[in-house]
């Protein structure tokens, strides 16, 4: 096969996957639990999660940066909560931009496809042909810690980023060019802000 017509090959196969994702979401979580607060329905995203998403939307809106959180256990420092990802870059984009709900689907839906992205990347760099890719970008995003992310965003926001760091990392072993460094510190980076500490 030509490598235009891989190229083509892979970009459909992936750009599909990107679709399969938005639509598995948008199943999961606005037709099977619908309403907004239905979808929210237990554990930590109803008590923790969402308050804190609003709170920092309404504080981004005010052109604030949160520090501290009244509404919430009495009251908690919520910029020095990691959990609360407050530093961490595509929620403060999407939170300012959006309002929670929305932002709470496009976080979730870019965060499953940016899994998908670098498990395919990291296969490609393995040297694995497009079948595999695709099984890898399937797999990941669907393993059952990334499924977890969809009700604890914090673990997908972290999550997300493993296999870049692997994918950066071998990269780095194998050209130590200052971009891959650049890349691995990136993608540290974001895991670390995106809020799951065990992640």
């Amino acid at each position: 096969m030509s490598p235009g017509r891989n190229r083509r090959s892979a970009l459909i196969a992936f750009s599909l996957l990107c679709v399969a994702i938005a639509l598995f979401w948008l199943h999961r979580i606005h037709l099977d639990q619908p309403g907004e607060l239905n979808r929210m329905a237990g554990g930590d995203l109803l008590a923790f999660t969402w308050p804190n998403l609003v709170f920092l939307h309404n504080e981004l809106q005010s052109g604030r940066i949160p520090i501290w959180n009244p509404y919430q256990y009495a009251g908690q420092p919520i910029l020095a909560n990691h959990l609360a990802s407050v530093l961490y870059p595509p929620n403060l984009l999407a939170l300012s931009l959006f309002s929670p709900a929305r932002a709470l689907d496009i976080l979730s839906i870019f965060h499953l496809a940016a899994a998908a992205f670098f498990a395919w990347l990291l296969c490609r760099r393995l040297g694995l042909s497009v079948a595999p890719r695709l099984a890898a970008a399937v797999m990941y995003p669907l393993s059952a810690p990334m499924l977890l992310g969809i009700y604890q965003v914090s673990f997908l926001f972290t999550q997300t980023w493993l296999p870049a760091i692997v994918w950066s990392l071998h990269g780095l072993l194998e050209e130590a060019r200052p971009r891959w460094s650049i890349a691995l510190a990136v993608f540290v980076a974001l895991a670390f802000l995106g809020g799951h500490t065990q992640g």
